[in-house]
């Protein structure tokens, strides 16, 4: 069987309203903390802050609608990230949808830490 879909991606459990409105200004949506360097999402053009609002059309108000719909993706696939992110030169936010590749969540996130170990090391 093949292994659950994933981005690259670490998301905000579940961020406040407040906080939601100032950096997708939505009330519900998936905010990235962090878009692994290399990975798919920072590649397609992810970052720190991005608030998810919608996969392949199908709308996002949480962090388990995320999730969900990412772990029915298979590796290979490509999908359609709809995000909005606060424009820093003027008010409002602009929203955008990319396409980003599917990888095997666990080949992915266990060579993401190797990598990390290897560059904490002197």
């Amino acid at each position: 069987s093949a292994g659950q879909g994933a981005i690259g991606v670490l998301f905000m459990d579940d961020p406040s309203p407040g906080v939601l409105a100032h950096f997708g200004g939505v009330e519900a949506g998936a905010m990235v903390m962090e878009a692994a360097e290399g990975g798919p999402a920072a590649k397609a053009g992810l970052r720190l802050g991005d608030v998810v609002v919608a996969i392949d059309g199908e709308p996002v108000t949480s962090f388990a609608d995320l999730s969900k719909l990412l772990g029915d993706l298979e590796p290979g696939a490509k999908v359609d990230i709809t995000y909005r992110r606060h424009k820093e030169k003027a008010d409002g936010h602009d929203e955008t949808t990319v396409r980003v590749d599917v990888v095997d969540r666990e080949t992915f996130w266990k060579a993401e830490l190797e990598q990390q170990g290897l560059q904490e090391k002197p």
